[in-house]
């Protein structure tokens, strides 16, 4: 399972470095809290990638890690 960590948000994007490989359209976990939030990534470029949280992002934080 590749995993990740968030290194950046703006509103409901945020920006993803990523330690394996991914795909565009892969839906993708980013744990806030207690919750998992669902993502859809949107663009990779190298080991970074960008994704589309479905709900609030509030509460997410620089380092909050990402499953895939």
């Amino acid at each position: 399972m590749t995993k990740g960590k968030v290194t950046a948000i703006i509103s409901n994007l945020i920006s993803i470095e990523v330690d394996g490989p991914i795909a565009e359209n892969e839906i993708c976990y980013v744990s806030c809290g207690e919750a998992k939030l669902m993502a859809e990534v949107i663009k990779i470029s190298g080991n970074s990638a960008s994704a589309q949280v479905f709900e609030s992002t509030r509460g997410v934080k620089l380092g909050d890690a990402v499953e895939f």
